[in-house]
This record gives structure tokens, sequence and C-alpha cells, in this order.
């Protein structure tokens, strides 16, 4: 794998489109150099790019970010196209949860904007501060809470209890992070596994995903003692 050459899958906007429109595509040189290509007389402004994932496996990973997107329901703006009727910051979640099955995957922000709209959404709806609020999530027979950052990283709390086990479906190198990670972040008592310190995740996803040893869509794992889900809470107008 070390001497295969690296590529990219991205995720652009362009101001010229609606707000919840994205290009979500792939491409083996730098995605600056594709943004500049996609600039033609076909679009009134050039493209800006909002994020990237950099791996050997790029043209695996799109496939994988295509598919997650339509799970849920067909967002494809046109089927023969790259462009998907999704909000950028959503998009980025998907990518961290591809991140997760695809060993050397590294994510890149370019948009300093996914914090600004955050913290307008958590104002917007006079939310306490992200500390104040906490959230659980009890699938698979963990019990885990945590709460989110104003950056939109998601911080799970000490003393949280990670599931015994893994999803069948989660890949051999993920299950190897997995253990690593408690290993040096877990005790282990009556086989429960304990969360030794507070530790923070690049999204709720992420968060969500070594609580329960599989993918998990993290807007919707975590819930608050309500039992409003995080995306309830943070996300919906």
């Amino acid at each position: 794998m070390g001497n295969e050459a690296k590529g990219y899958v991205y995720i652009l906007t362009n101001p010229a489109f609606r707000e919840n429109w994205v290009k979500i595509g792939k491409s083996s040189r730098p995605v600056n150099v594709r943004s500049k290509e996609l600039d033609n007389t076909a679009v009134p402004l050039p493209f800006e790019i909002y994020a990237t994932m950099c791996t050997v496996k790029y043209a695996e990973a799109e496939k994988l970010v295509h598919k997650y997107i339509e799970r849920f329901t067909n967002l494809r703006i046109r089927n023969n196209r790259e462009f998907f009727n999704v909000k950028p910051e959503e998009a980025l979640e998907i990518f961290y949860d591809v991140q997760l099955v695809i060993d050397d995957a590294e994510i890149e922000v370019f948009d300093n904007k996914k914090k600004a709209q955050l913290q307008k959404r958590m104002a917007k709806k006079e939310q306490p501060k992200p500390a104040e609020h906490i959230f659980f999530c009890t699938r698979g027979g963990s019990n885990a809470k945590g709460y989110l950052r104003e950056s939109g990283e998601f911080v799970v709390l000490a003393g949280s209890e990670l599931r015994s086990g893994e999803c069948e479906s989660l890949p051999p190198h993920s299950i190897e992070k997995r253990n690593a990670f408690i290993e040096s972040q877990c005790s282990q008592s009556n086989e429960k596994i304990i969360l030794n310190a507070d530790n923070t995740f690049p999204s709720p996803s992420a968060a969500a995903a070594m609580v329960i040893g599989g993918s998990s869509n993290g807007w919707i794992n975590w819930k608050d003692a309500d039992g409003k889900t995080l995306d309830a809470v943070y996300r919906k107008k």
C-alpha cells in the first residue's frame, strides 16, 4: 500500500448554488487543481473546497460516501451527476463515518464557516452551554454520556461505559483501532469497559462509533435526558 498513489474525495460548494447543494467527487490530483478545472462557463462562480479526504482507496471511499448518503434517501440532484442535496456539514459527518472503515484516510476541513454556523444555530435556539447539555448513548448495551463542543467535536465523559464487543460489520483494522483505544484509555471491571478520562472525538458519529463498536449516526444515537436527539437540539430549526 505504501507504494500506491493517494488521491482525494472532496466536498465542494459554490456560492451560485443553493446552501444545501454540494459536489462530492474524487480526484487523483490535488483538489485545488480539480476545482479550477470545474470553473468553466457552465457555472457563474468558482467552486470552494469545503473538505477533503486523502487516501490510496479514494475510489472506494467516494463510493462509500455516495452510498451512505443514498441509504437514507435519493439525494442526488441528477442520477448521473455528483451533486447532492445535502448540507456540507452533514456531508462532512459522512466523511468521518467513512474514515472509520478506510484505515489510511485523513480528513482536512477548509471552511471555517462550519464552526460559525454551528455557533449561530446554538445561539439562535438559546441552548445552554454544550458542557451543561449532556447527551447519552445506550445502543448495544453501552452507557455513555458526553456533550457537543462549539467546534463540532464531541466529548465523551469519564466513567462512560463502552459496549463490550463490536458489530459484525466492523472491519478488522477498525477493531484493532478500537481495541488499542480501550487498552490505553479504559479500565475493565466486572466485564464492563469504563472510560478513564474525558476523550474528544472529531464528530458525534466518531464518538458514537467508538462507544458502540460500529458505524453510527451520532446525531441520532446521542439523546438527552428528555429523549431529544443531538440532531433535534442543534440542527432542527
